[in-house]
């Protein structure tokens, strides 16, 4: 799922799901659907924001006399949702290849302290993170989860 866009796991992962070892149900294929179906239609929403949204605020227009005759206010504002807009494009790539990696199992990780089953293995995005985060260190730390660790 992860080939040309991520996400990173390690070898000795891929061989325990190919052993069936990442599995919520011991001895049977992973019910990863419902998990896998999140991942991927948040992938989906947004993709919908990227293609709806992206033509309105055009990389382009970075380079006009126009956008540099504007008020710094302006272009650091402009700026600002152009770049997150633009990341949409990545954020969606990474959502849908998580939920690749879930379906297949590559993405599970035990249980967590409450004993419900983990689908964060193969996570690239904290999207909760990358949408609140008011510092630039939290928007680092929110993608590219697996490579920064």
């Amino acid at each position: 799922g992860g080939f040309l866009v991520g996400p990173q796991f390690s070898f000795r992962n891929y061989q325990r799901m190919v052993d069936g070892d990442l599995t919520d149900v011991p001895g049977q294929r992973p019910n990863s659907l419902v998990p896998a179906a999140k991942r991927l239609s948040l992938g989906f929403f947004f993709l919908t924001i990227y293609t709806t949204i992206g033509p309105y605020v055009p990389d382009n227009y970075l380079l006009t006399d126009d956008y540099a005759s504007e008020p710094f206010w302006y272009r650091c504002v402009y700026m600002t949702f152009w770049g997150k807009i633009t990341l949409y494009k990545y954020v969606c790539c990474w959502l849908v290849t998580e939920g690749v990696c879930i379906l297949t199992g590559l993405g599970y990780n035990g249980k967590d302290a409450e004993g419900q089953h983990q689908w964060d293995a193969c996570v690239n995005i904290k999207v909760w993170l990358f949408e609140t985060t008011p510092l630039f260190t939290g928007t680092i730390a929110s993608f590219n989860v697996n490579t920064n660790a």
